[in-house]
C-alpha cells in the first residue's frame, strides 16, 4: 500500500484540503494525472486532462466576446475587472458578478457583459457531476 497525501486549495470555501488517499502500489502515478473537483459539499477527483481542456475552452470562448468600450477608450481608461460566474450544465449563466473593480464602472458593466454575451459557453464535461462551475477570471483593458 502507498499513501499519498494531496494538497489543494479550495478557493471558493476559503480552506486548504488535505486528501489523503490508501492505494495500491504504482497507483501514484494514476493519481497525479487527477485534479481536485468540488461540487457543494462533494470532492472528488476526476481526470486532469478533462477539467484543463474544458477551462481552456471556456476562456477562449469568453476571449471571442472582449470589447473596449468607446467611452472608456475615449477617456483612457484602463483597468483589470475580476469577474465570478457560474454556469450551468448547458453552459447558461446562472450568476455574474464583480468580485475586484477595475476603477471603473464602465469597464466593470463591460465585463458583467462579456460573460452574458458570452452564453451558452461549452456544456460542462460528463466527468462533473455538479449542477453548475464556477469560474473567476480577470479581464484586462489597455491602451497601446
Amino acid at each position: 500500500m502507498v499513501l499519498v497525501e494531496r494538497r489543494h486549495t479550495l478557493a471558493s470555501l476559503g480552506l486548504t484540503a488535505a486528501i489523503l488517499l490508501v492505494a495500491a502500489p504504482g497507483a501514484a502515478q494514476q493519481l497525479q494525472n487527477r485534479t481536485l473537483c468540488t461540487s457543494g459539499n462533494t470532492i472528488r477527483l476526476v481526470a486532469a486532462g478533462a477539467m484543463q481542456g474544458y477551462q481552456q475552452a471556456v476562456a477562449v470562448h469568453l476571449r471571442r466576446h472582449h470589447r473596449y468600450p468607446a467611452e472608456s477608450r475615449a477617456r483612457d481608461e484602463e483597468g483589470t475587472a475580476v469577474v465570478r460566474f457560474r454556469i450551468d450544465r448547458n453552459g447558461s449563466v446562472i450568476s455574474s458578478w464583480i468580485v475586484s473593480s477595475s476603477g471603473h464602472e464602465t469597464l466593470d458593466q463591460e465585463a458583467l457583459g462579456m460573460v452574458q454575451r458570452a452564453q451558452p459557453f461549452p456544456a460542462l464535461p460528463t466527468e462533473w457531476d455538479g449542477d453548475y462551475m464556477e469560474f473567476v477570471v480577470p479581464i484586462k483593458w489597455t491602451i497601446h
